[in-house]
């Protein structure tokens, strides 16, 4: 017989019910013996029987799953106390989501309206249930055992499963209502084509090639935190294709976008590269002002004439994600993005100044504005699975780079005396991000998981400030800010009836140092957090 170690019995403080968090000092409170029932009818007033129902906390974790009786009817037995959203789904009726508050006075929800979009019979109903099965955190549609599967592709196989929803126009996915929150694997990874490019899904991916899709309502380890995983079981490697994307889109006023989307499987390799252009050249614009002074022996009169003119911009993002399966054992993954930006534009106000309807002064002042953005960011992985797949190892490397730079130049004419004045003021914002990590998660059987993760984090933030005239700009304010941070976290969970019990703990120590170069003062501090 297995036992837990003392060590992880000693950090035991959460039970979820599968997977919502209720503290042992709460259990006493949230676990009363509260029946919540309701009936789910159509838009007619006709009940709909085999419809089924998910309890989502406020965290959007499933703690009841089920399924309404031939007479609509459905029953959540010890349903804790609180608010929650109720989720209904049905083979051919849209995913429907209520707000509830559960209370020992308030159990009764009456009719629930689930409306129908697709006409389909009782027996195609009760074949297509037949076909997915209910475990403690999952649902799994056995793929392998329906015959409509053999012809279709997997978006529209994935309209099957229960609270999962898939927009044949946009080929988005939702999970309990949600476009994210959850992630997608195939056999147990994380995959380009799915993350990256839905064309291929849809258009490539036949469900033949599928032995079954697990909607996994109780996810633990490394996706503690989302709230629900989709993964894809195949029966033989996914197919080699080609797909593209070309688009475009323009209006009067000069703005283009041209988009490029490309991705490609070619034996172990699979990538993905997207491209986009912006450019605009926006018409400027002009407002005029009147204002009367009554008490200035100076002037009674001020007009005043400013135009905006946005001068043509240009903006460039791109980006390239690569997976290259070594062996069924060893991963490598790499994703790179780029985005560019210029955009600048000219302000000109001209003011009139009159007593009795004489000039006494006119007052010229221009001011050019120039913005440029550049920032890059990627990320490399390597996963390794051991043969038993009960060990996942996962290195990783990621770095976030921000560079923005803003210029002010102004000039302010004094027309009447021909006196002229000119300034010039520049930032300069620079951030930059290197994570690099190791995780490992360790599955002893279906009921326990242990996830473990360590992280270092080096963060440099960097501000620049010039003043100047027409000779040049000088330094005015300079600020370095730098974090060093490590950590470790952990988690334990296992699962027991209907419920799971989730252990966890993590470390992180954090180092400061912030130095203001003109006065040269640094500051230092650590600071040190233990969470259970």
């Amino acid at each position: 017989m297995k036992t837990l170690p003392l060590f992880f019995l000693l950090l035991i403080f959460s039970v979820n019910a599968p997977s919502a968090d209720i503290s042992l000092s709460q259990l006493s409170k949230q676990f009363l013996d509260l029946k919540i029932t309701g009936t789910i009818i159509n838009e007619k007033g006709e009940v709909i029987p085999f419809a089924d129902v998910a309890l989502l906390d406020h965290t959007k974790k499933v703690i009841f799953l089920g399924q309404s009786d031939p007479s609509g009817r459905f029953v959540i037995e010890n349903a804790p106390e609180g608010t929650y959203k109720i989720v209904l789904s049905r083979l051919g009726c849209q995913t429907k989501e209520y707000d509830i508050t559960v209370s020992p006075t308030e159990t009764e929800l009456g009719e629930l309206i689930l409306e129908e979009g697709i006409a389909l019979q009782e027996a195609t109903i009760t074949a297509e249930r037949s076909y997915i099965s209910s475990k403690v955190d999952r649902l799994v549609y056995s793929v392998e055992d329906d015959p409509e599967a053999k012809t279709s592709n997997i978006l529209h196989i994935m309209k099957k499963i229960p609270y999962v929803n898939v927009d044949i126009v946009s080929e988005k996915i939702e999970v309990f209502g949600e476009e994210s929150g959850f992630v997608i694997l195939v056999d147990g990874k994380e995959n380009v084509m799915l993350s990256a490019s839905n064309q291929y899904v849809s258009k490539m991916l036949k469900a033949n090639r599928i032995k079954e899709i697990e909607l996994i309502t109780s996810p633990d380890g490394k996706y503690l935190k989302n709230t629900a995983v989709l993964n894809i079981v195949t029966k033989s490697s996914l197919p080699d294709g080609i797909m593209a994307q070309i688009s475009t889109g323009f209006n009067t006023d000069l703005w283009v976008t041209p988009e490029i989307d490309f991705t490609s499987k070619i034996n172990k390799l699979i990538y993905n590269l997207q491209y986009s252009y912006n450019y605009s050249d926006q018409y400027g614009s002009k407002t005029q002002t009147g204002i009367k002074y009554d008490n200035n022996t100076a002037y009674d009169r001020l007009e005043q004439t400013s135009r905006n003119d946005p001068q043509p911009s240009e903006t460039h993002r791109g980006g390239i994600k690569a997976s290259y399966d070594f062996n069924a054992n060893n991963l490598l993954y790499a994703d790179f993005n780029f985005s560019t930006n210029n955009h600048s534009g000219i302000l000109t106000t001209n003011e009139h100044l009159y007593n009795n309807n004489i000039p006494v002064k006119d007052i010229q002042s221009s001011t050019r504005t120039g913005n440029n953005h550049f920032s890059y960011s990627g990320k490399i992985n390597y996963q390794y699975t051991s043969p038993d797949k009960k060990s996942v190892i996962t290195a990783s490397y990621l770095i976030d780079n921000k560079k923005d730079r803003a210029q002010y130049d102004q000039q302010l004419e004094d027309i009447t005396t021909g006196s002229r004045e000119q300034s010039l003021t520049a930032n300069q914002l620079i951030n930059i991000e290197q994570t690099g990590g190791l995780d490992y998660s360790y599955r002893t059987d279906d009921k326990q998981n242990i996830y473990v993760t360590a992280k270092y984090i080096d963060r440099q933030y960097m501000s620049n400030v010039w003043d100047g005239i027409e000779n040049g700009l000088v330094s005015s304010d300079a600020l370095e800010y730098r974090q060093h941070v490590s950590s470790v976290a952990g988690n334990y969970s296992i699962r027991t009836g209907q419920l799971m019990i989730t252990a966890n703990l993590s470390y992180e120590h954090t180092r400061n140092r912030i130095n203001y170069y003109l006065v040269n003062t640094p500051t230092n501090n650590r600071n040190n957090l233990l969470l259970g």
